[in-house]
């Protein structure tokens, strides 16, 4: 029924409305999107699924292999939900030893310390059910490098600077819920940049991520969570991640 729905949605504007003008197809438009977010806003009541609206919040820490060079890794994360709508920023920050955490340092090493600001502006929870959660999302990465130039005549000089780019994301996601309170739940996510007017992609990224609850109240609960990312940093860097933190609910 979902995606019947979707297919409706799609399909209102090679009616007859267009034919009329194009206010009355936008308005159709609108009224169809307002349609179903009412109907996912009423399954919190109807159905009990608390998620339909909910803030998820999540730290996770980790350590990264690339290239056979080892990092470490700090990744929180937010997300608000209403209904079909949503919106998702995530903070990565790698780092070469826990001194670059907050300063940025000499090294021989490619880089010190590398930050995403991986920002979700628009996100669709597009299927909502007891069992699942299908999501998508259009945004932005802006990241944060630290690298390292070499070489003024017969002298080496090895500094730091700051370079700040942005790039076009978009993610698809899937949750799948083991039982009806969301205690346990499994999240499978891919991320992509895509090349657009630059030669490379900046990261494409596949996420496995599983969610325990260790504390579950009515409008709170408190998980446990593993991660598991394998991620491919523009042509040639390849990084194994994992991952274990905590996350807050609130429902």
């Amino acid at each position: 029924m979902s995606f019947a729905q979707v297919g409706a949605l799609i399909g209102i504007c090679a009616g007859t409305g267009c034919q009329v003008g194009g206010d009355y197809c936008t308005y159709q438009l609108f009224s169809s999107i307002w349609s179903f977010e009412r109907k996912a806003l009423d399954k919190k009541s109807n159905d009990g699924i608390k998620r339909i609206i909910s803030l998820e919040t999540q730290l996770m820490a980790g350590g990264i292999g690339s290239n056979e060079v080892s990092r470490i890794t700090i990744q929180p994360r937010v997300r608000f939900n209403v209904g079909i709508f949503a919106m998702d920023f995530r903070y990565k920050g790698m780092y070469s030893n826990f001194s670059t955490l907050t300063n940025y340092q000499n090294s021989s090493t490619f880089w010190d310390s590398y930050k995403t600001y991986d920002w979700q502006i628009f996100a669709l929870n597009f299927l909502n059910t007891k069992k699942l959660r299908l999501q998508t999302s259009l945004g932005m990465i802006i990241d944060e490098r630290n690298t390292k130039r070499d070489s003024l005549g017969a002298v080496t000089v090895i500094y730091n600077s700051k370079q700040n780019k942005t790039f076009f994301e978009v993610t698809v996601g899937a949750n799948y819920y083991f039982d009806e309170e969301d205690r346990n739940r499994i999240f499978f996510e891919i991320r992509s940049s895509p090349q657009m007017t630059r030669l490379y992609s900046h990261r494409t990224e596949y996420g496995l991520t599983y969610y325990r609850a260790i504390y579950n109240a009515p409008q709170l609960m408190i998980q446990g969570i593993a991660n598991a990312t394998y991620t491919r940093y523009f042509k040639n860097t390849n990084m194994f991640i994992i991952q274990a933190g905590i996350g807050i609910n609130i429902m």
